[in-house]
């Protein structure tokens, strides 16, 4: 009998790396975290201002801060009307492709793309690195591969459509470790005229050669 056929060769629905609720959640957290420090400094600024006793040093060393929070307030704003926009489904086929194969993707979307001048698709490899130096730990973050998709300002395009791409040969495979990862995603971005624009990330598992490839 032929045998079934592996359960990761399946097309699969993808989500997106971060949802709207949380994106909005995650820039309060910040923002507030970010302007209590700031402010309990700006509030001995300002005491000294009252004493009559102006702390210069600090206020101008304060200033870059304070606009920083400013900006975080802002960006609260940005990530609530963000949430609103439609919102990019995507389905790839194969569910987890090797390097080598060629995947597709499909898309449509939730709520209405109308309001979507230009849409672009593409995936993109990434290598993730973290380090210590000192008592700080940091994260780096290259990328190594970058394949279109799909771009078109074509309003009938954009609502939902397929696009295909091979992944190459000689890149790498999805990897996960300790201090090391090798991240592959979809990066959907969707221009909006006076508005915040789509941005969203779907991250897929990619698999190594196929041994069959590997045979000389």
């Amino acid at each position: 009998a032929e045998a079934a056929p592996e359960r990761h060769e399946a097309q699969r629905v993808l989500e997106p790396e971060t949802g709207p609720v949380a994106k909005v959640v995650g820039m309060l957290i910040f923002a507030t975290i970010w302007n209590g420090i700031v402010g309990v400094f700006v509030w001995q600024a300002y005491l000294s201002f009252q004493r009559g006793h102006p702390d210069w040093f600090m206020t101008i060393f304060l200033t870059p801060f304070v606009l920083i929070g400013l900006g975080l307030i802002g960006g609260i704003l940005y990530t609530v009307l963000a949430a609103f926009n439609p919102r990019p489904r995507l389905t790839v086929a194969p569910a987890s492709p090797r390097l080598g194969d060629r995947m597709r993707v499909e898309w449509t979307f939730a709520g209405s793309p109308a309001r979507i001048d230009r849409l672009s698709i593409v995936l993109e490899g990434h290598e993730k690195a973290t380090y210590r130096r000192g008592t700080d730990s940091h994260t780096d973050l290259e990328a190594f591969a970058s394949i279109p998709l799909f771009e078109s300002s074509n309003e009938w395009e954009i609502p939902s459509g397929a696009a295909e791409a091979a992944i190459p040969e000689d890149t790498m495979h999805s990897f996960s470790s300790t201090n090391n990862a090798v991240i592959w995603s979809l990066h959907v971005n969707g221009d909006i005229p006076k508005w915040p624009d789509v941005s969203e990330s779907f991250e897929i598992d990619v698999r190594p050669l196929d041994r069959e490839r590997l045979t000389p």
